[in-house]
């Protein structure tokens, strides 16, 4: 029986065909709502913004990036090409990423952020990707020159304020280990080695494994945990970096990062605490008001897909013992808010469908566990949530409207709370083992 009580999804390529048209869908819309200017494009979407003290929903261009701006939309648009060879998809792609290329150059006077998620890691990694697979020179010479003035400011000590793998050190490293190995470059080996260096040193020593602090929070004794913010993500960068380095105090950082999260694990929740549930005294909420997400940036699945790579990475078995507390907790995650929709038929924000904080974070958990495990249980899990979300997706006029991760907005384009994460999460319902899960894009070859 499929795990939300609804009709039995045969696994047939037929069946498993509507994902692929759903993401075609999405990628097409992308296509014709693309806003074009001199050879590149750009797009336009719900956004949140801190205005005077208050964050507000706008209505904005997109940046250059990749978690709500060009980049990811340019990565998911390629791979809509290479299902379906229509040409539109692949200009558009082109126009995207040129439109993330271009961005750094109409700003010489400011210091670009280097994020992996908002910086330019993310754009040099995904201009790298995509020049290697269209076989275009421009994308892949742009992405060497990024490269470079990635590497040149982190060799002068520029490095981000934060540690984390959506802005910080952490982020970095993880981009540039995948550049490193897509380009053999010696130099940017020795920049991933200065990362790594600056990572060891800001660790925070204790009895129960190594932390960083927040931002802004430098006398606080509780570190994060998570892959987008907390210790999952740190733990992550080094194991990548460690691994293709041969780097034994890396790698031993990593464990000690990783025995940290696991120090928060609650066996009643199955889960990792949100550590950012602070009182007035900016101390940890006491245990019974601590929050227990099961979504990416915070919570089961990110820490579930870190767990499942380190696994797929060392062979170690208590990380596999992790993943699957992680989706078991997803699991009870998914039924409950997909039983909630059905008995109210209200859509909770926490249904939303996007790959951050939504239904696409547990989707793209359940397909890397498939993938890894090749265990098809956890594809039909994902398939089943998937053919959910398609079904919550079309109004009274049979017009495609995609519930994105903009908590009272509308539908945002990007890929990480938008329709390219969601359109790649189709995409991975169709063929599942193609590519590596949404929430790491930043992994080239999701096999050791």
């Amino acid at each position: 029986m499929p795990m939300y009580g609804s009709r039995k999804t045969k696994r047939t390529s037929a069946n498993s065909k509507r994902f692929l048209d759903a993401a075609l869908r999405i990628g097409q819309r992308l296509s014709e709502d693309a806003i074009w200017h001199d050879g590149r494009c750009t797009w336009t979407g719900d956004d949140v913004e801190l205005i005077a003290g208050d964050w507000k929903i706008v209505h904005k261009t997109v940046d250059a990036y990749l978690y709500s701006g060009n980049a990811g939309i340019a990565r998911f648009l390629m791979l809509c090409w290479q299902a379906s060879s229509d040409d539109h998809l692949r200009e558009t792609t082109i126009g995207a990423i040129r439109q993330s290329l271009h961005f750094p150059e109409k700003q010489p006077d400011k210091e670009v952020p280097l994020g992996l998620y908002d910086g330019l890691t993310g754009v040099a990694l995904i201009a790298t990707d995509i020049g290697n697979r269209l076989q275009e020179n421009e994308f892949i010479i742009g992405a060497q020159q990024l490269t470079e003035e990635i590497c040149c400011r982190i060799d002068a000590g520029h490095f981000p304020e934060t540690v984390d793998l959506v802005s910080g050190t952490a982020g970095i490293l993880t981009g540039l280990v995948q550049i490193a190995k897509a380009t053999r470059s010696p130099s940017v080996g020795n920049t991933c080695l200065l990362l790594s260096e600056k990572l060891l040193a800001e660790a925070r020593q204790t009895d129960y494994g190594i932390y960083w602090p927040e931002i802004g929070q430098h006398d606080s004794q509780t570190g994060l945990c998570g892959l987008g913010h907390g210790a999952a993500g740190i733990a992550h960068a080094l194991i990548e970096y460690g691994q293709v380095s041969d780097n034994k105090i890396c790698l031993s950082a990593a464990g000690q990062a990783i025995r940290f999260e696991r120090s928060w694990f609650c066996r009643q929740e199955s889960n990792w605490p949100d550590n950012r549930t602070m009182d007035d005294n900016d101390e940890p909420a006491p245990p019974h008001n601590l929050v227990y997400p099961a979504f990416w940036c915070h919570g089961a699945s990110g820490i579930g897909l870190s767990r499942l790579r380190a696994y797929q990475l060392t062979g170690e078995k208590s990380f596999l013992a992790e993943a699957s507390a992680a989706l078991y907790a997803a699991t009870n995650q998914a039924k409950q808010l997909i039983r909630e929709a059905r008995r109210t038929r209200k859509i909770s924000p926490d249904a939303n469908l996007s790959v951050c904080h939504g239904l696409g974070s547990i989707i793209d958990l359940f397909l890397y566990a498939y993938q890894v495990l090749d265990e098809r249980e956890f594809l039909q899990r994902a398939r089943d949530i998937g053919a959910f979300c398609i079904s919550i997706s079309s109004d009274a006029v049979n017009r495609d409207y995609w519930r994105c991760g903009i908590h009272g907005g509308g539908e945002a384009p990007g890929l990480m709370l938008g329709l390219a994460g969601i359109g790649s999460n189709f995409l991975r319902l169709y063929e599942p083992t193609a590519q590596p899960p949404v929430g790491m894009v930043f992994v080239f070859n999701a096999a050791p």
